[in-house]
């Protein structure tokens, strides 16, 4: 057999089963299994609610005045402003709200290093849960009153909803739609299927005694979240998400922004896929530890943007050149669309949605870019830019 003939039956095995684990999990996120039920219970849980803020002063500010205006008793819950490098000025001004305010200048700042900073007050306060945010986060009304309807004891960990606060270019349009594809396929989808949810970097809620126990042992620069996941399936514990909690994100506006935000992923996916491979092989074969396997599982396969413009590109070079690998070709391809057709939520099937996709392909030749930039990634501090309300993005 021809060496290259190898290279596409590896290709397309893999490509296949990339696009059909991803259309199992987006229909699967359309028949809901496993949720989280109302405890209805007067019982108030005491939140801390930990906002790392690397610069980006205005951001802050503007953000912070929003979450401190959340429905819900001011004595359970607390945010905790851990400003790095943040200005003299605006320390001063955060410190006249009713937040708690650190501040920090790490020689080597990194989103781990601010939640740290943040252990003592929530050792010394009688919380019931942690939650981590991020600096341009805006929880909705009700935020801490869903959270303490759904959370009991037996909840170590909930990823709520994320949701974009801006759709105001094509980017975070693109963006948003990315999230929600995420959010169908790796959250709401795993856990119908019986499998912990995937975490993002932020609306993350800890209950307390998990949060302190093992908070001092992580050491991730980037992918924060990735080593959180790795560490709940090695211990087969199970991650909830709630898709009706929802948290306001700031959505990338530029290619070049987006472009970094997928370096430093790409990068902690590869980083922690390479690190525990064999031993979730292991753990699945010795202990049956399916959601540790599947977690890593998931490192392995290509981003959205790249496994829909590389399957599709793979389409045509086989409609047009080596047609006899045009089935799986187009079986790979024409999988990989059912399957974020079915996970985009209806809301984004609008013209003024639509018309964004015509930016895919250059959304393709970024996150493509970004591969050359991996290297090294993992090991620093990669901050997304954020922006206020006020400002205009050109």
């Amino acid at each position: 057999m021809q060496i290259h003939y190898i290279f596409f039956y590896l290709l397309y095995g893999y490509l296949i089963f990339t696009s059909t684990y991803m259309l199992v999990c987006a229909i699967a996120s359309n028949f809901p299994r496993k949720k989280l039920k109302n405890t209805f219970t007067n019982f108030n849980r005491k939140f801390a609610i930990i906002v790392p803020a690397y610069k980006n002063d205005k951001v802050i500010k503007e953000s912070l005045a929003e979450n401190l205006k959340i429905a819900y008793p001011e004595e359970l819950f607390k945010i905790i402003v851990v400003g790095d490098h943040l200005k003299t000025e605006t320390i001063e001004e955060l410190r006249k709200t009713k937040a708690e305010v650190l501040d920090m200048h790490f020689e080597h700042s990194a989103k781990l290093r601010c939640v740290k900073a943040a252990y003592d007050i929530v050792k010394e306060g009688d919380f019931d849960n942690v939650i981590v945010i991020d600096i341009d986060n805006v929880m909705e009304p009700n935020y801490l009153y869903k959270l303490n309807q759904k959370l009991t004891h037996h909840v170590v960990i909930l990823q709520t909803h994320r949701v974009a606060k801006n759709l105001d270019t094509a980017v975070s349009i693109l963006d948003a739609i990315s999230e929600e594809i995420n959010n169908s396929i790796f959250r709401k989808g795993m856990q119908n299927l019986g499998l912990h949810s995937a975490l993002i970097g932020s609306g993350i809620v800890f209950r307390r005694d998990y949060f302190l126990d093992k908070l001092m042992g992580f050491k991730s620069v980037g992918g924060f979240d990735k080593e959180i996941e790795v560490e709940i399936g090695k211990e087969n514990l199970f991650a909830y998400y709630d898709d009706n909690i929802f948290l306001f994100d700031e959505k990338t506006r530029l290619f070049s922004e987006f472009q970094s935000q997928r370096r430093r992923w790409m990068s902690a996916q590869l980083f922690y896929l390479r690190k525990n491979l064999l031993k979730s092989l292991w753990a699945l074969i010795s202990k049956g530890n399916v959601h540790y396997f599947n977690k890593i599982l998931q490192f392995m396969l290509l981003p959205r943007v790249l496994m829909l413009g590389s399957t599709f590109l793979f389409f045509v070079l086989h409609y047009f050149v080596l047609s006899y690998f045009f089935v799986p070709a187009a079986a790979s391809f024409f999988i990989t669309l059912t399957a974020f057709v079915i996970a985009v939520p209806f809301k984004f099937y609008k013209p003024k949605y639509l018309k964004s996709l015509v930016y895919v392909p250059f959304l393709f030749l970024t996150v493509l870019k970004s591969l050359t930039k991996l290297k090294g990634a993992n090991r620093n501090f990669i901050p997304t830019p954020h922006h206020t309300s006020e400002e205009d993005i050109k």
